[in-house]
């Protein structure tokens, strides 16, 4: 899966699960954290290949990142870590799943060079991880019409209010449209 792909159901899973921005912005990092192997392409292509879906992509990362963000809570509870520690394995299913074949996991690393790779994988450019994509982005939709936010809130609070409030007065438009015509 790609990283929009990773923020935007992190977020989504947040929502489920939180109650205030900073246990949400957790969430989001729980489930981008792992992609931080992929950043060896900045020094050559030969390190993503090499360190990507290894250092970032195993247990005791996930397991420690869940601590660690759990500690960052306000409530620091072994609710939390199991919730980072899930969300943080959500983005493992995706990258199973829709990273494309060669790209398995190493989850046991460093322990052990088990490679884990589904027979159910797909293309990471394929319609299978489109419909993922437009799939997650409806939850986006459901979630900005029931809880009036949108993933920009990681970012900023601020830009979160505006966006929200922006698109409140084009949907407040369209409906004052809609309403107009029908009565001419």
């Amino acid at each position: 899966m790609n990283i929009p792909a990773h923020f935007l159901s992190s977020w989504c899973l947040a929502e489920t699960f939180s109650k205030t921005r900073k246990e949400r912005i957790c969430c989001v990092i729980a489930g981008l954290l792992p992609d931080f192997d992929g950043l060896g392409i900045l020094i050559d292509v030969k390190y993503y290949h090499k360190f990507h879906h290894i250092i970032g992509h195993n247990f005791l990362v996930g397991l420690l990142l869940a601590v660690v963000l759990a500690m960052q809570s306000e409530q620091r509870r072994l609710r939390w870590i199991l919730i980072y520690f899930g969300i943080f394995n959500v983005h493992m299913i995706l990258d199973l799943l829709g990273s494309g074949p060669g790209w398995g996991l190493y989850y046991l690393w460093p322990f052990s060079m088990a490679y884990f790779e589904s027979p159910y994988v797909w293309e990471l450019q394929s319609w299978q991880n489109m419909v993922a994509f437009y799939i997650i982005m409806i939850w986006v939709v459901v979630l900005y019409n029931t809880k009036s936010r949108t993933p920009l809130e990681v970012v900023s609070s601020s830009l979160d209010q505006k966006c929200v409030a922006k698109i409140n007065a084009y949907i407040q438009k369209r409906r004052q449209r809609r309403n107009s015509s029908r009565q001419s």
